[in-house]
């Protein structure tokens, strides 16, 4: 095929060399914070007898900027998502005309779902780990933008694509795609300082202007917006804050009043989000107001390039810059009997969006994935610690999607543990131990915000007591001693069992008992104890103790009483009183002394 096929006013250069298609129609849709889309429609001399290797290749298409052969080019580039046969061409026994839809290499983003935690990273840190894992391009602009890490952010059951979005919208991130010959970048930027001015960069805007390149719809649009918007977080290391961040502002069709739109987030870890969520969602809902729709047949112009007027058919606008957010071109190149470009047939024309320079350039809000029901996962920890918390009470654990989470202590943020009674250093406290399964619930279902609301039991964490037989109605509180105490633990358990009810109580070493005022207790058959080392009672004020039937003391060496003022023996009329001061009193109606011998002093 010769090589002047190709009019300068549009080509193709693909991996099957110059000039092996003609391109006859390229449409383009591009827009802020969304992937661009390329059509194009060309016309092969031959047959393409593999298709399959030319899904995926990389592809640029130059359009010329001027009618002569030396004009500068302006290049879009993508890769291959599509081709397909559109049968033979007029002009040509052998030829055949296709078409192809053309794709940012990021678009593989959009089809690989996945669930992840990403831990102590910004989102522009963590968009460019995915989309380069996607071998995506980076480019950043990010001028007076104070980034900030993100302690804890989940991707869950979304695409990488979606996620991406969803947390550099977050932040009031927004990007664009930049093309040149070969390649392509995603510019993630944090303003219209980010835009470059296009080629024709003063244009004029005249509905009827004729042969000078032009504007040729300029409609400029108001409606109503909310007025005022109001963010709240709970905090739950400051639970009596109730800082609610505001914004308000003055949009158009503020006569119908103060409109406010309320966002609760529950327990956000976000302080430097939630400052500026507010106002970039305010801003984004009242620029959305501001938007210009027009039409041109200005090559030059792009989504991140920016232009002014150098006239205009009513009033040159102030401000006189204007950004493109949004467009959509088609150009087309007509094939003559030869199969070459017929350059006397060309057409061109975009839509186009832009809004004005002092209103600021923000995405739209990306919903977030819920997590509508409640999950299990496994505690961890540092290697050799049977309990891994902080002073709060939180634990760390690995869910069982996460697949890049390792089985320590950075598998997740800190998690709360909600637990039956908590008040100000009272309540109850059970702290999940590392390799338990714990139940996690999500505060507005939100995946960023777990909580765990208790344990369960599975195939290696048995149950501690038996469920066959009489074992079933037993229940209670078994713990665990730390550290290696494999058989060693506290325990209250409740038998139930009728006829056989049972209240167990093991202190694995030392038990503590405190009443402050009064004990009573009542048992109302046998008390039988065992105490296999020493017992002591200390008493402070009086002791008595009420025996109705006998009492049987055994002791197998020595008994001493030793009493500060006197010790008094009584039974009926018989008495033996010793007092300290070494008087001893025996007292009975008969006294009888036995021994071998007596001695009496």
């Amino acid at each position: 095929m010769g090589k002047e096929l190709q009019h300068h006013f549009l080509k193709i250069h693909t991996p099957l060399g110059q000039d092996a298609l003609v391109l006859e129609r390229l449409d383009v849709s591009e827009g802020v914070s969304r992937q661009f889309n390329i059509q194009v429609c060309f016309f092969a001399n031959e047959r393409i007898k593999d298709l399959d290797k030319l899904v995926g290749e990389n592809v640029s298409i130059s359009l010329g900027l001027g009618d002569k052969a030396s004009a500068k080019e302006r290049f879009f580039n993508g890769h291959i998502l599509s081709i397909s046969e559109l049968g033979k061409a007029q002009h040509s026994k052998e030829g055949q005309r296709y078409q192809a839809i053309v794709v940012p290499r990021a678009w593989s983003a959009t089809r690989r779902i996945n669930s992840r935690v990403f831990q102590n990273m910004t989102s522009v840190e963590i968009a460019k780990k995915i989309l380069g894992e996607h071998s995506q391009a980076i480019e950043e602009s990010l001028k007076s933008f104070t980034p900030y890490s993100l302690p804890y952010c989940v991707q869950y059951q979304e695409s990488d694509w979606d996620f991406v979005c969803r947390i550099l919208a977050n932040d009031g991130l927004f990007f664009f795609f930049k093309h040149a010959k070969g390649s392509h970048k995603l510019v993630i930027a944090s303003s219209a300082k980010a835009f470059e001015p296009a080629a024709e960069k003063e244009v004029i805007y005249r509905s009827k202007a004729k042969g000078e390149a032009h504007i040729s719809r300029w409609l400029v649009s108001s409606q109503a917006a909310t007025a005022k918007w109001v963010d709240r977080s709970y905090n739950y290391s400051a639970p009596n804050d109730r800082v609610d961040e505001k914004t308000a502002g003055k949009p158009a069709g503020d006569k119908f009043g103060l409109q406010e739109a309320f966002y609760y987030h529950g327990e956000e870890n976000r302080a430097l989000a939630s400052k500026n969520r507010s106002k970039q969602h305010l801003e984004a809902l009242i620029n959305s107001t501001g938007l210009v729709e027009g039409r041109s047949d200005l090559r030059s112009f792009s989504v991140g390039m920016s232009f002014g007027f150098k006239e205009h058919e009513d009033k040159i606008p102030s401000p006189n810059q204007f950004n493109i957010v949004e467009m959509t071109l088609s150009a087309r190149v007509p094939l003559n009997a030869d199969g070459a470009s017929d350059a006397g047939s060309f057409q061109f024309a975009n839509a186009f969006q832009c809004l004005p320079d002092d209103l600021d350039i923000l995405p739209k809000r990306y919903p977030k994935p819920v997590i509508p029901g409640i999950q299990t996962a496994t505690v961890t920890g540092k290697s050799g610690e049977e309990i891994h918390v902080d002073k709060d009470g939180r634990i760390k654990v690995l869910f069982h999607w996460d697949r890049e989470g390792k089985n320590n202590d950075e598998s997740s943020c800190y998690v709360r543990v909600a637990h039956p009674w908590a008040g100000t250093g009272f309540g109850v406290q059970f702290i999940p131990r590392v390799g338990d399964e714990v139940v996690v619930a999500f505060l507005n279902g939100d995946p960023d915000q777990p909580l765990v609301t208790g344990s369960v039991y599975n195939g290696t964490h048995n149950l501690p007591y038996s469920t066959d037989g009489d074992g079933k109605n037993r229940s209670g509180i078994k713990t665990h001693s730390v550290k290696g105490g494999a058989a060693n633990f506290n325990e209250l358990q409740f038998d139930d069992t009728k006829g056989k009810e049972l209240v167990n109580l093991q202190a694995e070493k030392d038990m503590k008992l405190l009443i402050k005022n009064d004990q009573e207790f009542e048992i109302k058959h046998d008390r039988t104890g065992k105490v296999l080392n020493n017992d002591k009672l200390t008493v402070t004020k009086d002791q008595t103790v009420k025996i109705d039937g006998d009492q049987k003391v055994t002791v197998g060496k020595t008994i001493t009483l030793d009493a500060g003022t006197s010790i008094t023996l009584k039974c009926g009329g018989a008495k033996i009183e010793m007092k300290s001061s070494g008087e001893i009193s025996i007292k009975g109606s008969v006294v009888t002394i036995k021994g071998t011998p007596i001695k009496l002093n």
